[in-house]
């Protein structure tokens, strides 16, 4: 866990190195529902803390490996985890108090904190959980499965029959005149 004291955070900035097990990983994951991907290493976590008063200011990366599912062929592929992310807590009592109040782009770089304890673990695993994609390609020219057959277009060429024409015109072959 990366859990500090406001106390312990330094008005000039200190670098923390962290590392994360698979297993801590894949429980973060499992526990937001995301298991299109697992992590393959631990994932290194580097991180510059700075105070003032009652503002923290964080900035780091995140390294590593994950295994993801190609969405049109579904086989697994390794990717690398390089992301940078950075963070202002401020404390609670900052937070805006009505819904008039507007979110702003700068405000999603913003979490509050109560208490005298900052924790950058959930930035980090919604950091991860945002830096994987929707789609997943294992590679951009992936020509994914037969839509017949279900053969990996990627290995080799299947030997169903291809069509000709379109499927709007397939109710009108079968009239007879």
């Amino acid at each position: 866990m990366l859990k500090f004291r406001l106390l312990e955070i330094p008005t000039e900035e200190k670098e923390i190195t962290h590392v994360f097990s698979v297993s801590e990983v894949l429980r973060a994951l499992e526990e937001r529902d995301c298991d299109q991907s697992r992590p393959l290493e631990p994932l290194e976590v580097r991180v510059c803390l700075r105070r003032t008063e009652k503002q923290v200011f964080a900035r780091g990366w995140l390294r590593g490996k994950m295994e993801l599912r190609c969405a049109r062929c579904l086989e697994l592929f390794v990717t690398p985890v390089r992301l940078e992310f950075q963070q202002v807590f401020l404390p609670r009592t900052q937070a805006p108090e009505s819904e008039e109040d507007c979110l702003r782009a700068e405000d999603l770089d913003v979490t509050y904190y109560s208490g005298e304890e900052v924790d950058l673990t959930p930035i980090i695993w919604d950091e991860l959980i945002l830096d994987v994609p929707f789609s997943p390609l294992c590679h951009r020219d992936c020509r994914g499965l037969c839509l017949k057959c279900g053969a990996n277009l990627n290995e080799a060429r299947c030997h169903c029959p291809t069509r000709t024409g379109t499927a709007r015109w397939d109710a009108l072959r079968d009239i007879k005149l």
